[in-house]
C-alpha cells in the first residue's frame, strides 16, 4: 500500500524502488474496487552501483585473483578472463552445435510469446467509449467537459441525461488495456539476435581474408554455414515477436528463462554461443543479487591488498616467493586464504587481515574482546616487535545507502569498544566505514569517532592507495612505536 498525496485535483502516489530493478506492477482500488492498473519499468537507486559498475566490479575482482596466481606462475583458466580469445574454428564449432536448437526454439516462442497486460488512458466520444464507469464520468464532470443535451442524445440515453440534469459529456477518458510483447525476455532475445549478426558478419571477413591458418576446403565449409546462419538469423529478425519490440543487450537470467521451456532453451543456446565468442562482459556475470554485499567486501579488500603491496614492496616480493614455492591450484587457493584470514604481513610492525576473528580468548598478538566475538572485514593492526598489537585500524565494507548505513556505523562502534589488549585497553584506533558512493573524501581519517570513506566502482588505484596511506597516517601518529617505513 503506497501512500496517497492529493493536490490540484491529482492523487499521486509516492514509490522508492530502493535497489530494485525491473518491472512492477501496480494497481489503483478504491473500496476493493479496481479502477485502473498499469506496468512500470524502474531503474536502482542512483546512489547504489548501476549494471555497468557492478559488472566493473566482478571484472576487477578476477583481475586481481589473477594476479595472486600469476605471481605463482600457475595456469589461470580462460573463464576468469572478461576477454578471452579463442580459436576461431572452436567458436563455430560452438556455434554449430547450438544455433539450430537457438532457431527452433525461437520458432516455438514466435507460436505463444510472453506478453504483458498494460492500459492506456484514451480521450473518446461517449458513443464509442467501451467502459464506461462512474470515475470516467466523475473525471469528465470535474474537468468540465459536459454541455446541453441534444434531443438525439436525450433519445439516445434518457436515462443519462436526467440523471446528469440534462446535461451531455462531450469527451470521456477511459482505460484501454491492450497485450504488447515487449517484455524482457523479447527484448533480450531480439538484441542478441542483433549482436549475432553483427558477430558473423565480423566472421564472414575473417574467413574470405585468409588470414586463419585453415585448408581452402574447410573455409569454405564454414564460409557456406556462416552465410546460412546469417540468412536464418535475417528471417528470425522479421518475425513479428519482435514488433514493437526493443532490444535489449543484456543477457540475465529471469524466472521465465528458467522455467518456461521454449524460453529456457533459447536462453541456454545464448549463453553457450556468447561465452563461445568469448564476449563475457556484454551481459551480466552469474552472480546473485544476494551475494554483492559479500562481492564488495571481497573488491575492497584486494583493492587495498594491491595498494599495501605498492606501498610495501619487500612484502610483494616475499608473497611472490611464497606462492611460487606452491605446487598446485588448490594449495595456493588455501595459502592465499589463510593468509587473508591470519593477516599478511607487509612491515615488521604492519600487518593487513581479511575478517580474522576477534574472541574472548586472546589471540597470538594479545588482541581479545571483553564479550562477544566479532569478525570486522579488513583490519590493519600494529605490532611491537614482540609480536603484540598495540592499536589497530578496521574498514567495514558496507553495501548499503542512506539510514540502513547507520548499521554499518553501530557496528563499527560496537568493534571499537570490543576490540582490546590484554590489559582491557581499546585497540581500535580508527574505524572506517567503506560505502558504494561517489563522492570527495578529506584523505584524513578521524580517531575520535567511527567515518565514511566513499569507495563506488570503478575506481582507479589511486583511490584505494588514498585510502590506505591516510590509515598508515594514523597509525603513524601514535606515539608507542617509531614512524612507519616502507
Amino acid at each position: 500500500m503506497l501512500g496517497c498525496i492529493v493536490r490540484a485535483g491529482r492523487a499521486y502516489f509516492l514509490y522508492e524502488p530502493g535497489f530494485y530493478a525491473g518491472s512492477v506492477t501496480f494497481s489503483v482500488s478504491i473500496n476493493q474496487r479496481m479502477l485502473a492498473s498499469g506496468e512500470l519499468e524502474v531503474e536502482p537507486n542512483l546512489l547504489k552501483l548501476t549494471q555497468a559498475q557492478y559488472i566493473k566490479m566482478i571484472s576487477d575482482i578476477s583481475i586481481f585473483t589473477k594476479d595472486i596466481f600469476r605471481l605463482s606462475k600457475a595456469t589461470v583458466p580462460a573463464s576468469t578472463s572478461f576477454s578471452s580469445k579463442r580459436n576461431i574454428i572452436v567458436t563455430l564449432e560452438l556455434l554449430k552445435a547450438n544455433f539450430d536448437k537457438l532457431y527452433a526454439s525461437i520458432l516455438r516462442i514466435k507460436k505463444q510469446p510472453l506478453k504483458s497486460l498494460k492500459s492506456n488512458i484514451v480521450t473518446s466520444d461517449i458513443f464509442s467509449a467501451s467502459n464506461l464507469s462512474e470515475r470516467s464520468i466523475d473525471d469528465a464532470l470535474g474537468r468540465g467537459k459536459f454541455r446541453p443535451a441534444t434531443i438525439r442524445e436525450r433519445l439516445a440515453a434518457p436515462a443519462l441525461t436526467a440523471a446528469l440534469n440534462g446535461q451531455w459529456l462531450s469527451e470521456i477518458r477511459e482505460n484501454r488495456p491492450y497485450e504488447t510483447g515487449n517484455v524482457y525476455e523479447n527484448s533480450a532475445i531480439l538484441g542478441f539476435l542483433r549482436w549475432l549478426s553483427t558477430a558473423l558478419a565480423r566472421i564472414s571477413v575473417e574467413l574470405s581474408s585468409g588470414r586463419i591458418d585453415i585448408s581452402e576446403h574447410t573455409r569454405e565449409v564454414w564460409s557456406t554455414r556462416v552465410r546460412n546462419w546469417k540468412i536464418r538469423v535475417a528471417e528470425l529478425l522479421r518475425l513479428t515477436l519482435f514488433d514493437n519490440v526493443s532490444a535489449v543487450a543484456a543477457l540475465r537470467s529471469t524466472s521465465a528463462f528458467r522455467l518456461h521451456p521454449d524460453y529456457s532453451a533459447a536462453y541456454t543456446a545464448m549463453s553457450r554461443i556468447r561465452a563461445g565468442f568469448g564476449d563475457l562482459a556484454a551481459y551480466s556475470p552469474k552472480f546473485g543479487i544476494d551475494q554483492t554485499p559479500r562481492l564488495y567486501e571481497l573488491w575492497c579488500y584486494l583493492g587495498l591488498l594491491n595498494a599495501a603491496l605498492d606501498r610495501f614492496p619487500s612484502a610483494a616480493a616475499a608473497l611472490t616467493d611464497t606462492l611460487r614455492s606452491i605446487n598446485g591450484r588448490q594449495q595456493i587457493v588455501s595459502v592465499v586464504l589463510d593468509m587473508m584470514g591470519q593477516g599478511l604481513r607487509l612491515s615488521d610492525n604492519i600487518t593487513l587481515s581479511y575478517q580474522p576473528r576477534f574472541t574472548k580468548s586472546p589471540r597470538s598478538d594479545g588482541a581479545r574482546t571483553h564479550l562477544i566475538d566479532c569478525v570486522p572485514d579488513i583490519v590493519i593492526t600494529k605490532n611491537k616487535s614482540t609480536g603484540e598489537c598495540v592499536e589497530l585500524a578496521i574498514l567495514d565494507p558496507k553495501y548499503r545507502i542512506g539510514i540502513s548505513l547507520l548499521d554499518g556505523i553501530r557496528d563499527l562502534h560496537a568493534y571499537r569498544d570490543a576490540i582490546v589488549d590484554s590489559a582491557g585497553r581499546r585497540l581500535t584506533t580508527a574505524a572506517v566505514v567503506l560505502a558504494p558512493q561517489s563522492g570527495n573524501d578529506s584523505g584524513a581519517i578521524p580517531t575520535d569517532q567511527p567515518s565514511v570513506w566513499l569507495c563506488q566502482p570503478p575506481t582507479d588505484k589511486a583511490q584505494f592507495s588514498s585510502l590506505f596511506q591516510a590509515v598508515l597516517d594514523v597509525l603513524a601518529d601514535s606515539s608507542k612505536l617509531p614512524e612507519l617505513t616502507a
